[in-house]
This record gives C-alpha cells, sequence and structure tokens, in this order.
C-alpha cells in the first residue's frame, strides 16, 4: 500500500508541475487571432463536398498540421453523390414563373452575393416533374396525414406543404411517399426561425423572409457511401449495384417562408386545427385535394465525387492501434462558417496546443488523431468511410471528440455517451479550478447538465454505433438561425456569433485542457457502468416500457442497475473490454452495419434513438442475456452472457 500511495503522489506531483506548464502553453498557441485565421481561411467561399473549394480547403488544412509537426495523411474516399442541375415551383396556370429557389442577396453583406451558392436543393430527392393539389400537413408526421385523411383530404397525387421541425426531414420526404403524395415543399416557419423569434438578419440574428434551408433527404439505417456499407469506399471495393434509397422517397425541395406564405394565402380547405397556425400572420388551411396545382421540377445528377478526410497524428507509445479522434466536419451547403467550420477552427487550436506539447517529448498512450471529415451534410460518408477503413487496417476508435458546429454563441455546455458523462464532468471541472472558470468570456454554469449521446446524426455515428466507442462534444450555444443556409457566412458569424473570436478560443482551450488532463490520467480510455446505469434506469421507467414494468426480467434488470450504481468506472484495456460485451458480430437489431445493441436509431424520426431496442420489442433471448450480462457486471450474477 506504501509503494502505491508514493506512486499516486508521484503522480500527482508530477502533474502539478505540467499543469503549470500546460496552462502557459494554452495561452501561447490558442489564441483568437489563430482561431479567425483558421475560420475564414475554410468558409469565406462556399464548399459543398465536390467543389474546388472544398480541395483547397482539404490542402491547406494538410499543409497546417504538417507545418505543427504532426503525422498527416490525407484519405480520398470515391462516392456517388447528388447534385442540383434544376430546381422549380411555380402554379399550374400560363403565364406562371417559379418561386425563388436562392436566398436573395442583401446589401449590407456582399457575401450574399455570391453565385457558386448552391440552389434550394435537398439531397438525395428523386427527380421528377410533379404536379398536384397543394395540402398544408403541417410537421408532414404519421398523425397529421392520418387527421387529413379523416377530414376527407384526397392526398394521393397531392404536394404537401410541411413545416421543418420535429421529426428529421427525411423521414417527412419518406412518409409522404407512403401516403401516395407526389412532393413536398419543406419550409421554416417563422414561429421557430424568423421574424417571430427576434429581428431578422441581417438586423439581427433571425432567418429573415427568403432563407432556405437545404439538407439530406438520407435515410438508409447506415450512414456513409449508401453503395459500400460496411466496407471503406475504395477501389476494388464490391458495391451494391443499386442505391437503396431508390424508390423510397417523395420529389422535395426546400423554400423560404416568404415563399410558403405565398402558397398558403391561395389555399382552399378548412381552417387547420389550432396547434397546427404557424407565424406567418396569414390562416392555414388543410387544402383539400383537388384545388389549385402547383409543379415541382427537380433534376438532381448522381456524380462520383472525392470525399477527403484529413489526419494529423501524434502516434500512441503504448496502443498506437486505438485511437483518440478529434474532429469535425469542414464540409457545407454553402459558407458553413458556424456549422460546421467554427467547429474546425477548435480542431486546429487544440491540434496546435498538442502538437506543442509533442515537441516538448511528451506522448500520449494511445494515438490522438486531429481530423477534418468530409461529406457529412451528405449522410455522414467521411467519418464513416474513414472508420470502416481503420477497422480494415485494425485499428479502432476508443473515444470520438465531435465538434461539429461547435461555437454558437456564449453558453457552455458538454454532451457525452452514458458510461462517459460523469467522467467528462469530472475533468471538466478539474481544468476549470487549475486553470481559472473566471478567466473565460464564455458563461460557464456551476453546475454540468450534461446531455446523452445516443442518436447518430453527426461524424461519432460510426464509432458509436460499429465500435461503442465513447463520445465527448464541447459547444458553446446561443441563438443562431440561419442553419444550412447562405447566411451563415463570415459576417453574419462575426456580428451575431461570435464578436471578437473569444467564444471560440475559449471553447479550445476548455477542451486541450480538458483532453490533456484525460489522457494523462485515463490514457484515453475509461468507462463509467454507474454513469450508463443511471441513464437506462432513467429509460426504463419512461412510459414506453410501461408494457414490461411487472415482467421478471425487467425487476431483474433494474436490480442490476441499481448495484451497478455502487461500482467504480473502468479503465484502461478493461474498459475497452467492457464496452465490447454491448457488440455483437452478426449486427444489431437495426441491420448488419451497426454493431451496438445499446442503442437504435428511432425509424420514425432519426433525430432520436431508441436505447435497449431488442428489449422494447420484446426479443426473449435479448432479455435473458441483457439481464444476465448486467447482473455479472454488477457482481450479482455472471458476465457470459452477450447480448
Amino acid at each position: 500500500m506504501k509503494k502505491r500511495a508514493l506512486v499516486a503522489m508521484f503522480l500527482l506531483f508530477t502533474l502539478s508541475l505540467a499543469g503549470e506548464d500546460y496552462r502557459k502553453l494554452l495561452d501561447r498557441t490558442i489564441t483568437a487571432e489563430s482561431y479567425e485565421r483558421t475560420l475564414l481561411a475554410v468558409s469565406s467561399l462556399p464548399h459543398p463536398t465536390g467543389s474546388v473549394a472544398q480541395r483547397d480547403n482539404t490542402q491547406y488544412l494538410a499543409e497546417r498540421m504538417r507545418k505543427m509537426g504532426l503525422q498527416v495523411e490525407v484519405m480520398t474516399f470515391s462516392v456517388p453523390l447528388p447534385e442540383p442541375r434544376k430546381s422549380a415551383l411555380y402554379w399550374e396556370k400560363p403565364g406562371a414563373v417559379s418561386f425563388p429557389m436562392q436566398e436573395p442577396a442583401l446589401l449590407e453583406d456582399p457575401f450574399s452575393e455570391s453565385r457558386e451558392a448552391l440552389v434550394g436543393f435537398n439531397a438525395w430527392s428523386p427527380s421528377g416533374n410533379v404536379s398536384g393539389p397543394l395540402i398544408f400537413a403541417h410537421y408532414g408526421g404519421k398523425e397529421e396525414y392520418e387527421y387529413l385523411l379523416s377530414r376527407g383530404v384526397k392526398l394521393k397525387g397531392a404536394i404537401a406543404l410541411v413545416r421543418l421541425g420535429r421529426e428529421y426531414r427525411g423521414d417527412k420526404a419518406a412518409l409522404a411517399k407512403k401516403y401516395g403524395l407526389a412532393g413536398v415543399l419543406l419550409y421554416p416557419d417563422p414561429q421557430d426561425r424568423g421574424f417571430r423569434v427576434g429581428t431578422v438578419y441581417p438586423e439581427g440574428n433571425s432567418l429573415p423572409a427568403g432563407g432556405l434551408e437545404r439538407g439530406s433527404l438520407d435515410t438508409l439505417p447506415y450512414p456513409g457511401d449508401p453503395l459500400t456499407p460496411g466496407r471503406p469506399s475504395l477501389p476494388g471495393q464490391k458495391r451494391l449495384e443499386k442505391n437503396p434509397l431508390d424508390g423510397e422517397l417523395a420529389v422535395t425541395l426546400p423554400i423560404s417562408y416568404e415563399t410558403a406564405q405565398k402558397l398558403l394565402t391561395e389555399m382552399s380547405g378548412e381552417r387547420a386545427p389550432e396547434a397546427w397556425q404557424g407565424g406567418l400572420g396569414t390562416i392555414y388551411r388543410t387544402g383539400d385535394g383537388v384545388g389549385a396545382k402547383v409543379v415541382m421540377r427537380v433534376e438532381n445528377k448522381t456524380v462520383e465525387r472525392a470525399v477527403y478526410v484529413v489526419v494529423g497524428k501524434i502516434p500512441g507509445k503504448s496502443r498506437p492501434r486505438e485511437v483518440v479522434a478529434l474532429g469535425s466536419h469542414f464540409d457545407a451547403w454553402v459558407y458553413g462558417t458556424t456549422d460546421p467550420n467554427a467547429g474546425t477552427a477548435v480542431v486546429m487550436e487544440t491540434a496546435a496546443f498538442f502538437a506543442d506539447l509533442a515537441k516538448s517529448g511528451w506522448r500520449p498512450e494511445r494515438t490522438l488523431a486531429f481530423v477534418h471529415w468530409d461529406g457529412e451534410e451528405f449522410g455522414v460518408i467521411g467519418s464513416t468511410e474513414w472508420e470502416e477503413e481503420l477497422e480494415r487496417r485494425g485499428e479502432r476508435v476508443v473515444l470520438t471528440i465531435n465538434e461539429d458546429a461547435a461555437v454558437g454563441g456564449p453558453d457552455f455546455g458538454i454532451v457525452a455517451t452514458p458510461g462517459h458523462r460523469s467522467l467528462l464532468v469530472r475533468y471538466v471541472e478539474r481544468f476549470l479550478k487549475e486553470y481559472g472558470r473566471e478567466r473565460f468570456s464564455l458563461k460557464i454554469p456551476q453546475k454540468f447538465d450534461v446531455g446523452a449521446v445516443v442518436s447518430c446524426g453527426s461524424d461519432h455515428c460510426a464509432p458509436l454505433y460499429r465500435q461503442n466507442s465513447g463520445v465527448f462534444a464541447f459547444w458553446s450555444a446561443g441563438s443562431y438561425g440561419v442553419y444550412h443556409s447562405l447566411y451563415d457566412n463570415p459576417l453574419y458569424y462575426q456580428r451575431f456569433v461570435d464578436p471578437g473570436y473569444l467564444y471560440g478560443r475559449d471553447l479550445s482551450k476548455i477542451l486541450a485542457g480538458t483532453l490533456y488532463l484525460y489522457m494523462e490520467e485515463e490514457g484515453g480510455e475509461a468507462f463509467d457502468g454507474a454513469d450508463l446505469a443511471e441513464f437506462l434506469l432513467g429509460e426504463l421507467a419512461s412510459p414506453a416500457w410501461k408494457p414490461f414494468f411487472e415482467k421478471d426480467g425487467y425487476l431483474r434488470l433494474k436490480r442490476a442497475l441499481e448495484s451497478l450504481k455502487g461500482k467504480p468506472a473502468w479503465r484502461g484495456a478493461e474498459a475497452g473490454r467492457v464496452r465490447g460485451l454491448f457488440l455483437t458480430p452478426q449486427g444489431a437489431p437495426q441491420g448488419v452495419w451497426a454493431r451496438n445493441t445499446l442503442y437504435e436509431q428511432n425509424p420514425e424520426n432519426r433525430y432520436v434513438a431508441l436505447a435497449l431496442p431488442s428489449l422494447l420489442r420484446g426479443d426473449e433471448r435479448a432479455w435473458q442475456e441483457f439481464v444476465r450480462l448486467f447482473e455479472g457486471l454488477a457482481g450479482t450474477g455472471d458476465a457470459s452472457g452477450r447480448p
């Protein structure tokens, strides 16, 4: 015991000395000026995946990290992606002209004058020239369509005006197809984003009347290249003959709320329910499915495009094939200064700190990788292909820190996977105490309410769903109102997101300092079963589990989880072993691509996920295996079961 105590004291003493040095290094390497330089370098031109500007950004990021002294690799994956060739919407009557399919230029914003910006476009929408009577379907969910049918509204062949939000836009397009609609028009209602929320851009930060929300409609049960699930999209890899998305979606276009208002004022039919009335200042009517018709003309061509992943590494000294990845995607629908490239700048600031630390002789136990992923907006493509390629090489990700759109305002927060939330809080609090939380411009809460990352909507998806990798995310929030539009550009960011670039600087310092402490003490790998148990107990208490409340397996599972709450966290290789118990090589319930049996994307709304999905489906074998597994981990049984 004396020897262990001496070792612990020496470690604390060493870390204390290193702490003084790392705080000074943070101040020297992470500055508002360097953050600004990176952010403007990558987001001053429109740079969607496949563009020349995105290729130039790839070269810029690679060269910057080489100059830092990191080991740099640029991976190039070849993926068939849709490109808009025509987007048009007009009334079916003589002389009708198309409603605007691009945001208007604003006199005060020179970035809005770009001719390189993509038109209004939903990736993976089928091409088609369709016409039909216009109906209003509120958020476009099952309950809305059933209500319309109950009121005698004809859906088949109609075109639905649908409000963005609540559910994922791709699920809206898929459900419309199932109900026989010819097309979907997606618009942001000003009650959610626009003049009802606040003053519109350029005077304020809310979405102006002509703003569009571009976005993907990908509804596949796996992210990445649709043609190479489970395999990196590289030469020689087997491809599916057909994209599984074909025939699954209604023809879809994004429109502005200015256009939506013009459509609503011409609609007939009964007044929509009060809950459906929005912020446009006109009566929202359902339409009748036989009234005035609109025409949608959509031509999207699939083109083989390069999807880049830029990696800068500090190799691990003891477990180099185990990777701690800090990354953000760097592709955008237009400029993407806030989403995603604030995250790009955070990654680069943190990389600069660790690169200088490595020059002094510091080495992590596991490989530390700073990663810039391309193709996220189309369907989380670059990060998925990267993870699949790492698997092919015999490497695995143990922790992903995903900084997608990291800086959105002054309010600092953190989220993590269950099993890692308590760990993240511990090291963030420790860093803030050592560095001084009063030194930051960000508003930092006295107590953190850490959200649980269990869904699959960004670049942590493949490591989490295929390897049960831990996930951290550091972010700062505000009233960001121009999501996926032309107006998310450097001018908007400077005026309304992060004046002076102090929030980006501060978030980068907190991330870098916290990660340094975590890598030093945990080596990048730890797993807190008590934290996972707390999350799962909360899930088991929800109404969705009511049919199982009296089940013997349910009661045993709850008892095991309660016992697990008293256990210490696993660390190092043992943490990796325990995380691996929740993986199955045969594929999780949602299909063979995913292996994590703890979580599954909700097939009706991909913005959320289900916990323990096989149990919710009443799979008796899964009930037995999960009960046995958790009883084993809690020490109340054996751990031989694998779900």
